[in-house]
């Protein structure tokens, strides 16, 4: 029954529920300060960004160092507002163009610089999977590999072999094959670091030598790519998805508009694919993996008259994988719907250009995907991918490269070395950009970031209209920190975005404005707009929208049920890995603060169920 009227509510909010509800509109000079409600673990405090235009900077915790992220608001609010049920605040500041975008360069640099830092010490850690891989005699996972099936044949690839055969001679790719054969038993690791630099200026990009990983990675590539061509490989049939059968019969055909988009498309692929042979960048070897995956597509289409792309989902582990559920079912029917109507604007976006459109064309691969994943999840019950990647497509696979002989001894060390190259490295960002709950949080960090694009406090004065310590007067805490903004900065009136729930709510009591309604929607065990997931802990009131002498009574109430959640989970523990008594003891530590009228506690929601209900999800 529970099911059936969940389903019943999301069809109702389906036809007009909005993810941009109260939603302020925004221009690229545009500056508004935004405080992000709290919830449990790691946003028990709440949070703090800053938006300029559609862009969103802010500092999170990663692995004990701040980092600056920076996201579309589009997805920033649809994760904070939505699937965290956060509702979210924001103030407006009144700056010049020339201060907002001061601000915005400013920004953007510091992001662009640690996000360098970061990818290296991602590429350090790289390096240690590959060695022992290497060490163990393991297969090396490889981006772009994935995509093709040695087993069969590329009418595509068979053309472009032969075309690189008349222009630069028969020998042209076996020359090749040789030479990076050549280079990759010729790979030796050596640390990076101690014999160059090492920066980690906040301000100042870093040029780091290339990593064991890079390297082997790009010559890997490139070599697994000559094979491909040599072979005449095909796209493997499971990573190509045929569009056409996801449309409207009436639109499933090629029309000849867009067979001159896909023409020029494969021209420019080729293009690519030929230039990369000849000047080889750094780290190019992914990347020419991908083109030539695309062209297989691109030709293929021509060839059939099918619109064909990519699957650029990412391969998942089993543990991994949702399984779905009768309300799984549910909404995927309705996001399906959704999908099709974002397949057919994507393909147009794509096709209808006076010229090739890479950013557009991988959007219409990633909708040609999801909408291939949700009916053959639909169609068989399997386990469902959903990513919501915006980088380029991985095709992980795995490989094994003519990699050189070498002792026990090395293959023994070179893993240990990796491993203290990484230890040392991370141990380095932590120390300069470490996260300290009081000084150097989402928060104070923010604010200098803000403070360090103006030469001098009488600047931040003039820009801002006022300058606000970072940490002082309690401005370490979210909260605390956009009220002091509000006061002293020139800003504007703040406006309110309601959490996904209450959206959901209110809609429901529009519809049916009633107490047994508001009751019933006030507990998790009867509401239809909710449903109890892992890691919102074990609670049975919502306590966020109720009064403060409310709270101390439900929070008792809440956390008598949590404790008895936990004496069950101590018995079926042997049965649930424990699952149900962590539930219940978080569930007991969340029902704390309410206890004195705080509340922190708001639930949380599937992506899978709020892109199905709402229209304009990313």
């Amino acid at each position: 029954m529970r099911g059936q009227a969940r389903s019943r509510l999301w069809l109702a909010l389906l036809a007009g529920l909005s993810l941009c509800a109260g939603e302020p509109d925004a221009v690229a000079d545009t500056l508004d300060l935004l405080y992000i409600d709290a919830n449990v673990d790691g946003s028990s405090g709440g949070h703090t960004a800053l938006r300029l235009g559609d862009t969103v900077y802010h500092y999170q915790n990663d692995r004990g160092y701040t980092r600056l992220a920076r996201d579309g608001w589009e997805r920033f609010r649809f994760v904070y507002n939505d699937l965290e049920n956060r509702s979210i605040d924001l103030v407006r500041l009144s700056v010049r163009t020339e201060d907002a975008e001061r601000i915005r360069e400013r920004l953007n640099l510091l992001y662009l610089v640690q996000s360098r830092q970061v990818e290296h010490l991602e590429d350090l850690q790289r390096d240690i999977r590959l060695l022992k891989s290497w060490r163990d005699d393991e297969p090396l996972l490889m981006p772009g590999a994935g995509f093709f099936a040695p087993i069969s044949q590329s009418a595509t690839l068979s053309r472009l072999r032969e075309q690189l055969c008349e222009r630069e001679g028969p020998r042209y790719l076996a020359n090749l094959q040789s030479r990076y054969r050549h280079r990759l038993q010729s790979l030796r690791y050596q640390p990076v670091h101690g014999r160059s630099d090492a920066s980690l200026a906040p301000d100042r990009y870093p040029r780091y030598p290339l990593t064991f990983s890079e390297r082997l990675t790009d010559v890997g590539a490139r070599w697994f790519a000559v094979n491909a061509m040599q072979g005449g490989w095909a796209v493997a049939e499971d990573r190509l998805i045929d569009v056409s059968r996801l449309l409207p019969p009436g639109q499933a055909s090629l029309t000849a508009p867009e067979r001159v988009v896909l023409a020029r498309y494969r021209e420019q692929l080729q293009a690519t694919i030929l230039a990369e042979l000849a000047r080889e960048s750094p780290a190019g070897g992914p990347a020419l993996l991908l083109a030539l995956a695309r062209l297989e597509a691109v030709g293929a289409t021509l060839d059939s008259g099918h619109l064909l792309v990519l699957d650029i989902l990412p391969s998942r582990p089993a543990s991994e994988l949702r399984e779905l559920s009768a309300e799984d079912r549910a909404a995927l029917i309705m996001l399906a719907e959704r999908l099709h109507e974002r397949l057919r604007q994507q393909r147009a976006a794509a096709l209808s250009s006076a010229e090739p459109d890479e950013i557009a064309y991988q959007r219409l691969e990633l909708a040609g995907s999801e909408l291939h994943e949700i009916e053959q999840g639909l169609a068989t019950g399997r386990a469902l991918r959903v990513s919501r990647d915006a980088g380029p497509p991985e095709g992980l696979g795995y490989i094994r490269p003519p990699l050189p002989t070498v002792g026990h001894a090395e293959l023994d060390h070179w893993p240990r070395q990796a491993e203290e190259q990484a230890a040392a490295f991370l141990a380095r960002l932590r120390a300069h950009y470490g996260y300290q709950l009081l000084t150097r949080n989402c928060v104070t960090e923010l604010a200098r970031a803000i403070h360090s694009s103006f030469p001098d406090t009488p600047a931040i004065r003039a820009a801002l209209g006022a300058y606000i310590e970072p940490g002082a007067e309690q401005g370490f805490i979210p909260f605390r920190f956009f009220e002091l903004a509000r006061q002293r900065y020139r800003a504007q009136a703040v406006r309110h975005l309601p959490a996904f729930r209450h959206r959901a709510i209110e809609r429901l009591l529009a519809a049916h404005d009633d107490w047994l309604t508001a009751i019933r929607e006030s507990m998790t065990l009867s509401s239809s707009v909710y449903e109890s997931r892992a890691g919102d802990s074990a609670f049975l009131f919502f306590t966020e929208r109720q009064p403060p002498w409310a709270r101390p009574l439900l929070g008792s109430l809440n956390l008598g049920y949590a404790l008895g959640v936990s004496a069950f989970g101590t018995l079926s523990a042997p049965f649930d890995q424990g699952l149900r008594l962590a539930e219940g003891l978080r569930g007991a530590l969340f029902s704390l603060p309410e206890l004195a009228g705080w509340n922190i506690r708001k639930g949380s929601f599937d992506e899978l169920t709020v892109r199905a209900v709402s229209r304009d999800a990313p």
